[in-house]
């Protein structure tokens, strides 16, 4: 290997421990964000503000339809054969249509703001938070990828750190001067509006990202590479964001506020097994031999993690929500059922990144399929009668059929 060879390596490597970092940063400050507020308000407040995410995130997954992956490989290729001009013309292409797509989408949800109103009860100034949050979630998750295809995930570090503390300073600040829910989604709003602002005044400077005309150069190409990952990206964003709203417009805000508290629970220990594999990914992605094994190796290490600190919540499940709030302590069966599903979880992550590292895109949809047709078909039949319970059951079912097909797609 040569010596600028071995600098690349060196630089890649440490490009993605600043992923790494940012992923666990904003999984550890967006759990201490939950676990401050649902100490300062009610459930209800809770429940009102997490559909709030739960909508803006399902809205912004959908509407951009895997742009930014897709775009990730010309930008790759661009930066690495030094071709400025190649890396801003497909980043501008792309620009260009999350603005139309994603400002599409965040104005038919907020023209759509009675619909909402009239079936689940969430407010106007609510919908217009998660239709501006829709919004900048996308165009910053983009800027993201130009910084990931740079190897200057530094910078993508940084923002999230800046975004992660605002949304935690603020949001604290706002629900302590009485804004409740309104507060909380105003500190995600904030948040995403910061991390934007933070990317694209940078991007500017460093990359000299700058959209001189609008143009759709290049679309066609990068949203086919993005549709591959888009689709089973928004079948599994909507199999796992649904539950929040189904609970919500079943039943309304408190019990959502207590599905949520649980179901953020159990997500940090799934986004142990989702950090373990994502780090895993490109390993495989780049072996030629000994992928089986390697993944075996690396779903094992995330289990060393996940089953002790999952069997430690589910032997005490009231003590860990009362230490948010005595008023979650009801919630316990919810958080067991949902603890249930976080290690099959991890075993279908590993096989899902096998699938993608071999190139076998249909696999990886069928998985997609197996988790959360089923989990959303349950959702409607079991929240409305058990409320929250039904909906961590609609989901444990889907992870379990998920499984299945995971175990078929390994023989």
């Amino acid at each position: 290997m040569t010596k600028n060879e071995q600098v690349s390596v060196k630089k890649a490597a440490r490009g993605v421990l600043y992923l790494y970092i940012n992923f666990i940063v904003g999984t550890v400050v967006g759990y201490l964000y939950w676990v401050i507020v649902s100490r300062m308000v009610k459930p209800e407040a809770v429940g009102l503000a997490s559909t709030t995410v739960s909508i803006a995130t399902l809205v912004s997954t959908l509407s951009i339809f895997g742009v930014p992956v897709g775009v990730q490989r010309f930008l790759g290729k661009a930066f690495g054969n030094h071709d400025a001009n190649a890396f801003r013309s497909h980043f501008n292409g792309a620009l260009v249509f999350l603005i139309f797509s994603s400002g599409a989408a965040a104005l038919i949800l907020v023209g759509l703001s009675g619909l909402w109103v009239s079936f689940i009860g969430i407010p106007n100034s609510f919908i217009v938070i998660a239709a501006i949050m829709a919004f900048t979630t996308g165009l910053a998750t983009l800027f993201g990828v130009a910084y990931t295809a740079s190897i200057r995930t530094d910078v993508s570090l940084y923002g999230g750190v800046i975004a992660s503390v605002a949304r935690l300073v603020i949001g604290v600040l706002l629900i302590s001067v009485g804004l409740e829910a309104f507060g909380i989604a105003v500190g995600y709003l904030i948040s995403s509006l910061f991390l934007l602002a933070f990317l694209a005044i940078l991007g500017i400077r460093l990359l000299r990202l700058h959209v001189s005309r609008l143009t759709f150069l290049h679309t066609k190409e990068i949203v086919q590479a993005g549709f591959v990952n888009w689709v089973p990206t928004a079948i599994a964003t909507i199999g796992t964001h649904l539950s929040v709203i189904a609970v919500y417009g079943f039943h309304g805000p408190l019990e959502a506020g207590l599905y949520y508290i649980s179901f953020a629970m159990a997500s940090v220990i799934s986004a142990i097994s989702a950090s373990v594999m994502g780090l895993a990914f490109p390993i495989l992605s780049g072996m030629t031999d000994g992928r089986k094994r390697a993944c075996w190796r690396a779903i094992k290490l995330a289990l060393v993690f996940t089953v002790p600190l999952t069997a430690s919540l589910a032997a005490y499940p009231q003590v860990t929500l009362g230490f948010f709030s005595p008023e979650y302590a009801v919630a316990s069966k919810m958080l067991l059922v949902l603890l249930f599903a976080t290690v099959p979880q991890g075993l279908i992550d590993g096989v899902n990144s096998l699938a993608y590292a071999y190139g076998k895109y249909r696999l990886v949809l069928v998985m997609g399929l197996a988790i959360s047709v089923p989990r959303t078909v349950m959702y409607m039949i079991l929240t409305p009668s058990m409320g929250g319970l039904g909906a961590a059951l609609a989901l444990l079912s889907g992870t379990a059929i998920g499984l299945v097909a995971a175990f078929g797609v390994t023989k």
